[in-house]
């Protein structure tokens, strides 16, 4: 089963892998090197330019669930849907969604207007044994 969560909420332990699916890890560096569990796969990040685009309005005070759906999703899937690494580890995880219980994690605190919703919708559209909103069923790759 996958799940989706909070990287500061979540104790390692509880899952037979913890996926942290960011570019920047140095907050949690100890958790990934002191547990063989933790792997850190920044291809399910969102692209750099992204990322610092959402920071922006973050900074600006205009991130916001209209500036996820209208701006953030489009370029997420777009982007996601170009790399073959991604697509690659998104396949991988629905096979593994049977075997193991895998959590998809980052530092952001409103899952609702966050990359792991994405995620999320893609890897049940794809079929994996997810739990998750089913709102989020509305993101799927083309």
């Amino acid at each position: 089963m996958i799940y989706l969560g909070n990287i500061l909420h979540l104790n390692p332990c509880e899952y037979d892998e913890v996926w942290v699916i960011c570019h920047s890890v140095e907050e949690i560096r100890d958790m990934i090197d002191n547990n063989k569990n933790v792997f850190h796969v920044p291809e399910l990040a969102p692209s750099k330019e992204l990322f610092e685009r959402y920071r922006a309005l973050v900074h600006l005070d205009r991130w916001d669930r209209e500036a996820f759906l209208k701006y953030y999703v489009p370029t997420f899937l777009e982007n996601i849907q170009r790399n073959d690494e991604a697509i690659k580890l998104l396949k991988h995880l629905v096979n593994e969604s049977e075997e193991k219980n895998i959590m998809l994690t980052c530092f952001c605190e409103d899952e609702s207007i966050c990359h792991r919703s994405i995620i999320g919708g893609i890897l049940k559209n794809f079929g994996a044994s997810i739990i998750c909103n089913p709102e989020y069923e509305v993101y799927s790759l083309a």
